[in-house]
């Protein structure tokens, strides 16, 4: 298993949209930690997980009409 720390920007607009992300994410990947900042202007999303690729990732959140990529710093 390899553990990893993924980060995007997202297109989150409503804070109760948190709630609907990690939901969905803990119920379909092993998932150690996500947490969204809600205050940066790209609406940052980490995500600790074991072996979820960030596709994987990307995928799932545009089934509940979200949008991400990849944040590269």
């Amino acid at each position: 298993m390899k553990h990893q720390i993924l980060i995007f920007t997202t297109s989150v607009s409503k804070k109760k949209q948190i709630k609907h992300i990690r939901t969905l994410l803990k119920n379909s990947f092993k998932i150690f930690n996500i947490s969204l900042d809600f205050e940066d202007w790209e609406k940052v999303l980490k995500v600790e997980c074991c072996d979820v690729s960030e596709l994987e990732i990307i995928s799932k959140l545009r089934t509940i009409n979200i949008n991400a990529a990849v944040l590269n710093h």
